[in-house]
């Protein structure tokens, strides 16, 4: 039993890695992105263009890379798209937020990403992973 659980803990740690390094370029393409567009359009639009390209790639990388799902049907990736839509809005939301509160809006992408970036692993972990066990409990340990 230990054994097992050692190895879904070892999983788990293994996943959050793949996803660290897979949303940090991610993450690095979306900022470059986000930073060439906002020089000529307005920063919601620049978010919701760079969002949409880095959806492109997490819905090509996760299920493959990530969290080496063999399941990569239309309906996940419908599904996939239906959650990060709601990280989307949330994280249109809050840079919308932040610029009113004055953070500008060349630093604000920062801080929506890395929000919106823990939403984003819970989703993709339930929609990919084993649903059952996103999380190893500490009794399970």
């Amino acid at each position: 039993m230990k054994k097992a659980n050692s190895f879904a803990a070892k999983k788990l740690m293994a996943e959050i890695f793949r996803f660290i390094m897979t949303g940090g370029l991610n993450t690095i393409l979306t900022i470059a992105l986000y930073q060439l567009l906002v020089t000529y359009i307005n920063p919601e639009v620049s978010y919701a263009l760079a969002w949409l390209a880095g959806f492109v790639f997490i819905a090509i990388a996760y299920p493959k890379y990530v969290f080496r799902s063999d399941s990569r049907s239309t309906g996940k990736i419908v599904l996939l798209a239906i959650l990060y839509a709601v990280s989307f809005s949330l994280g249109l939301f809050l840079m919308f937020l932040f610029i009113k509160l004055g953070l500008h809006e060349r630093l604000s992408v920062f801080v929506v990403i890395a929000i919106t970036s823990s939403v984003n692993f819970i989703f993709a972990k339930w929609l990919f992973g084993n649903r059952n066990k996103l999380f190893v409990s500490e009794a399970e340990k």
